[in-house]
């Protein structure tokens, strides 16, 4: 989504779709969203495919500026997620406008909590997938 800026990034943000399979003998790990059925709700309430990448946010949530309107969903644990410091309600559409702000607050449940948005967000696809793996000592 270009509309979206990222202005402080929280803990561990990346950008996850339901994962990639058959490339493990090349020593490409499936990864993926870690609670899918939470990602796929998402995707869901906002009209997308349920496999459509989402921002999978861990423990610490980031600000986000929303440069258009849109419809967003959260989903997953409870980061107490805020539009323009007003508590909003998860697990539903909820519409955003043009300089919106969503910020998060404190973990109350779980730690990862999945942001799916009516507009595609921006990301590339390698071995048919967009989902992002940390690199491992």
């Amino acid at each position: 989504m270009e509309g979206l800026i990222v202005e402080k990034a929280g803990l561990l943000d990346t950008i996850q779709d339901q994962g990639r399979s058959g490339f493990q003998a090349s020593g490409i790990v499936v990864s993926g969203a870690m609670d899918s059925f939470s990602y796929q709700i998402g995707n869901i309430l906002v009209g997308n495919k349920p496999t459509s990448p989402a921002l999978e946010i861990t423990l610490v949530g980031p600000r986000l500026y929303f440069s258009q309107p849109t419809y967003i969903a959260i989903t997953g644990a409870n980061l107490s997620p805020m539009l323009n410091g007003q508590t909003i309600p998860m697990w539903q559409a909820v519409a955003v406008r043009e300089g919106d702000i969503l910020t998060f607050g404190r973990a109350v449940a779980g730690c990862r909590s999945y942001l799916a948005s009516m507009e595609d967000l921006m990301y590339l696809t390698y071995f048919k997938a967009a989902p992002l793996m940390s690199k491992e000592k």
